[in-house]
């Protein structure tokens, strides 16, 4: 367990001991789901790309803290991380196909 540890932290093992899901948590869908919301970002809003790195940062973020605060491994969030790939590259593989007035899977 980390050095510190506060009453929030406790609160939160407390919670997490009692009503958690205790079974796998591989992979971890909080990171994928957050890395695939900066992709459809990026993707969607490229005028407003300071929308996508802060949705970035916030994901790099929530990565780093699972790890940190020891509720997931670091291939829990590798994982998480491969699997927001998937939207991410079907988006950018769909973009050009609907911009040359194509039909694409989007």
């Amino acid at each position: 367990m980390p050095n510190v540890t506060t009453a929030l932290r406790q609160l939160n093992l407390w919670l997490l001991n009692g009503y958690s899901i205790h079974s796998s948590v591989f992979p971890s869908a909080h990171v994928s789901s957050v890395f695939s919301a900066a992709w459809t970002l990026f993707a969607f809003m490229p005028e407003r790309k300071r929308y996508g790195w802060g949705m970035l940062i916030y994901a790099v973020s929530v990565a780093v803290a699972t790890v940190y605060g020891r509720y997931h491994y670091a291939a829990d969030v590798a994982a998480g991380l491969a699997i927001s790939l998937v939207p991410g590259i079907t988006i950018l593989l769909a973009r050009p196909a609907r911009l040359r007035g194509l039909p694409g899977p989007l």
